[in-house]
């Protein structure tokens, strides 16, 4: 069973945490499902600068586009 590890990121600088975090782990464990959940302040964060390496794992929150009135364009999930 691969190893799954959900990470949290509430804030801009809690992204580029996740995401350093996530693509460490992907070299130490290939096979590992990673979800990156981005809320808060996070999310325009997330929009503003795109991450090839990570973005696949990124999930945006829906509340939090729709408070504070973001486009996803970019089409994250």
């Amino acid at each position: 069973m691969p190893l799954r590890v959900l990470l949290h990121a509430p804030t801009a600088g809690a992204l580029e945490r996740g995401r350093a975090n996530a693509r460490n782990l992907q070299r130490a464990r290939p096979d590992a499902e990673i979800l990156l959940i981005a809320n808060a302040d996070a999310v325009a964060a997330a929009l503003a600068t795109p991450d090839a390496d990570t973005d696949r794992w990124l999930r945006l929150c829906a509340n939090t586009l729709r408070n504070r009135q973001l486009h996803n364009h970019r089409g994250l999930a």
